[in-house]
């Protein structure tokens, strides 16, 4: 997934950051009584949680347009 890209250059997830696919639980998780998706955001010593909050909000669409369609 890229997060940046200027000048010609990329900035990918994998390049600053560890991706996972795995479960570290069996237990699904519950939004409202909806099964939901997790995703933990680990912020370094030095972010800004301003921006990271707006950056993990600029991915949403992106991470839907990759989610499985719902089964109702």
């Amino acid at each position: 997934m890229t997060i940046k890209a200027k000048d010609g250059g990329f900035v990918r997830l994998q390049d600053i950051a560890t991706v996972e696919l795995s479960a570290q639980s069996t237990t699904p998780a519950c939004l409202q009584r909806r099964t939901a998706i997790f995703i933990g955001v680990q912020a370094t010593p030095q972010g800004n949680p301003l921006n990271i909050v707006t950056g993990v909000r600029e991915l949403f669409p992106e991470l839907e347009r990759n989610l499985p369609r719902r089964s109702i």
